[in-house]
C-alpha cells in the first residue's frame, strides 16, 4: 500500500494502481499531484509479519476458546473454493448456530393428546 502523504489517497500497486506506474519506484507518483508515494513503515514487509504476528498472539486463543465451547462456537468457513460453495459454507454455519433446540423427550407414561 502506498500513500500520498499530503492528501491521504491510497493506491496499491496490483490493484489499484497509480495512472502511470510501470513497476518502478519512480513511477509511484500520486495521479493528481506527481508527488512521490509513500509507504508506510507497518505497510513494509517486516511490518506487516508483526502485526500478523501480533493478530495472532491475541485472536488465537479467542478461537481455541470458543472451538472448546460445546456445541463449539466457531465454524470454519473455506474461502479458497468457489463463491458459490462459499455460499453454501456460510449457510451451513449459520443454520448450526440458528436451528432450534431438539424438544426434550416426553416422559415414560405420559401422553400429549389435544
Amino acid at each position: 500500500r502506498w500513500v500520498h502523504a499530503k492528501s491521504g489517497r491510497v493506491y496499491h500497486t496490483k490493484f489499484k494502481p497509480p495512472r502511470g506506474y510501470d513497476g518502478t519506484a519512480e513511477t509511484l507518483l500520486d495521479d493528481e499531484t506527481g508527488d512521490p508515494l509513500v509507504q508506510r513503515a507497518g505497510d513494509e514487509l517486516s511490518g506487516f509479519a508483526r502485526r500478523l504476528s501480533h493478530y495472532h498472539a491475541d485472536i488465537d486463543p479467542v478461537l481455541e476458546y470458543y472451538a472448546r465451547q460445546r456445541p463449539p462456537l466457531i465454524y470454519t468457513v473455506r474461502t479458497n473454493i468457489e463463491p458459490f460453495a462459499v455460499e453454501l459454507e456460510i449457510e451451513v454455519a449459520v443454520a448450526a448456530f440458528t436451528k432450534p433446540p431438539p424438544l426434550p423427550a416426553e416422559a415414560p407414561g405420559s401422553s400429549s393428546s389435544f
